[in-house]
């Protein structure tokens, strides 16, 4: 008799199969061990994508990694940046009744209309969260209902009382509290799975192709940004610091942006206008593709992240390339090696730094490599996912 793969079911809100998150990161890591499927919402505006123009890609990634990508209907909240809500989960789940799932995020309301049936018909759940302390200040009271009077009493208390069937973990050291103190999950379950980067896809490799294409001279210090152009990651803060960075740097700047852009945000701070006034050289660049993300993290000075966290810190340090961002307790984390921490809010110290890097070449170089040296030790994707795999087999 021919043994049956165990089925594993990852459940998030929105997917994209050409991005870099952990999702992106477990299934492509699957080694053939499992039959994955992949639920999630048809929700795909944040990159500026349509339910027809991801078709082909969810496709080639199915191919490609052996897995089956179910996209649930949704409302879209009005409330801008507020998370979808899909339906269908129960049905979805109680059809397949996987033997693992793995709700990731599980403290958003999105799962509030079937996280009981993922719960009840799978063998082993597993969960993590990716809420921040920077995001609580931010979160409204119906989502603060949501965790206090459903997700504590009802979700929390049924993983603390079938530890034998659930493995938590925290994609951030700041996360493991959030799961322990704020969230009430029982320590003995919780597990690092820390965001972490995937080394076959990030290294440094300088393409003169591209270094032609985007006019990149070779006095140029290319100072970058990769993300998207919305009032959560607030690039145009960068403008700003530039401003007044530029005045305290010999060699000529290149600032190179890209990614999705938000028309409403785009238009107000990225018009014509405000990069004229910059007085420096810009290129402004649409989304790029992740599985070449590595060619242009190779060709920049430092990447500047100016708001909260991203995985791209970790990314470009696998490609050699000094980040700045906030300071915060995961920032500090993640380039305790690699890069320097500005305060927040403050862009006469933002300015300071992107000063002292593109001043100091030796700065620049030593955050380079003791920041890929760093990643690799502590943040490499493989690795925790072989782990993660171990767990779950122990535990089934």
């Amino acid at each position: 008799m021919i043994n049956q793969l165990k089925k594993y079911a990852h459940i998030v809100l929105v997917f994209h199969p050409e991005m870099g998150y952990d999702v992106n990161m477990i299934l492509q890591h699957n080694n053939g061990k499992y039959e994955q499927y992949l639920i999630t919402s048809a929700d795909v505006s944040i990159w500026n994508e349509t339910p027809e123009s991801i078709k082909e890609k969810d496709l080639k990634f199915e191919k490609d990694n052996g897995v089956k990508i179910i996209r649930l209907p949704y409302f879209k909240p009005k409330k801008k940046n507020l998370t979808p809500l899909f339906w269908g989960l129960k049905k979805t789940i109680k059809a397949i009744k996987p033997d693992i799932s793995f709700v990731h995020g599980i403290e958003s309301y999105a799962y509030a209309f079937g996280i009981l049936s993922v719960f009840k018909y799978s063998k082993l759940f597993l969960c993590d969260t990716h809420t921040l302390y920077n995001q609580f200040s931010s979160m409204t009271m119906p989502i603060k209902l949501y965790i206090n009077r459903f997700l504590k009493p009802r979700i929390i208390n049924k993983i603390n009382t079938n530890p034998q069937k659930v493995l938590a973990f925290y994609t951030a050291k700041e996360n493991k509290s959030i799961m322990t103190e704020f969230l009430g999950i029982n320590k003995s379950l919780v597990f690092d799975n820390e965001i972490s980067t995937n080394f076959n896809t990030f290294f440094h490799q300088i393409d003169v192709g591209l270094k032609q294409t985007l006019s990149i001279l070779d006095n140029e210090l290319v100072l970058m940004y990769i993300g998207k152009f919305d009032a959560f990651k607030q690039p145009h803060i960068i403008l700003d610091a530039i401003q007044i960075a530029a005045k305290k740097i010999d060699k000529p700047i290149h600032l190179i942006l890209g990614g999705p852009k938000i028309p409403s945000y785009f238009d107000t701070y990225f018009n014509k206008e405000s990069i004229d006034g910059l007085a420096i050289k810009t290129t402004i660049l649409p989304p790029i593709d992740n599985k070449l993300l590595y060619k242009y993290y190779s060709l920049a000075y430092c990447l500047i992240i100016p708001k909260f966290n991203s995985l791209s810190s970790l990314d470009a340090q696998a490609c050699k390339t000094p980040v700045i961002m906030e300071n915060d307790e995961t920032n500090a984390d993640r380039l305790k090696k690699g890069g320097l921490l500005y305060e927040s809010g403050n862009m006469e110290d933002l300015a300071q730094k992107i000063v002292s890097l593109c001043n100091n070449p030796q700065l620049r170089n030593d955050l380079a490599e003791n920041g890929y040296y760093y990643v690799q030790q502590h943040f490499d994707y493989c690795v925790k996912v072989d782990r993660m795999n171990e767990m779950i087999e122990e535990k089934l």
